[in-house]
């Protein structure tokens, strides 16, 4: 009986030990996107780059592909201009060297002397690399339509 407590004693220690670690993960990935958000808004691109993997791979609401070196040059050559990126919601989970994180946001922003303003559900997954950082390798935006959903008698 005696050796039964301690293997369930051990293993919910254990247990205890690695939900703490992705809990800790998890904040670290939902702080890293808050300031690549952050970094993106105020067109510090250096420092939003810092947080993308060099794989990084972003797919815009149109489905157009955005390597890490067009979504940064892009800006940095002023031909993207980001008024607000709000997050409405976000939640995130880690699990080993992998994460991700889902929510809404609303971006207002000039591409190419286009106007662009709207929701977006996002999704971004984050990869921990073996210096521990962990770096944003995707990014993906759905545009949400702006509709009224209630039924009418």
């Amino acid at each position: 009986m005696k050796a039964k407590l301690t293997f369930l004693t051990l293993l919910f220690l254990s247990t205890m030990t690695q939900v703490t670690a992705q809990d800790t993960d998890t904040e670290t990935i939902i702080k890293a996107h808050a300031e690549w958000l952050q970094a993106s808004e105020r067109g510090e691109w250096k420092h939003a780059g810092d947080i993308m993997a060099e794989d990084f791979v972003h797919y815009n609401a149109q489905g157009i592909m955005m390597p890490k070196s067009f979504f940064v040059d892009e800006a940095r050559a002023g031909e993207l201009s980001i008024d607000t990126l709000q997050m409405e919601s976000a939640e995130g989970r880690t699990e080993g060297n992998m994460g991700f994180i889902t929510g809404v946001l609303r971006l207002k922003f000039s591409r190419k002397n286009a106007d662009i303003d709207g929701r977006y559900r996002f999704t971004r997954i984050f990869v921990k690399q073996e210096d521990g950082q962990w770096k944003m390798i995707h990014s993906h935006n759905t545009a949400l339509e702006e509709k009224d959903l209630s039924h009418k008698a």
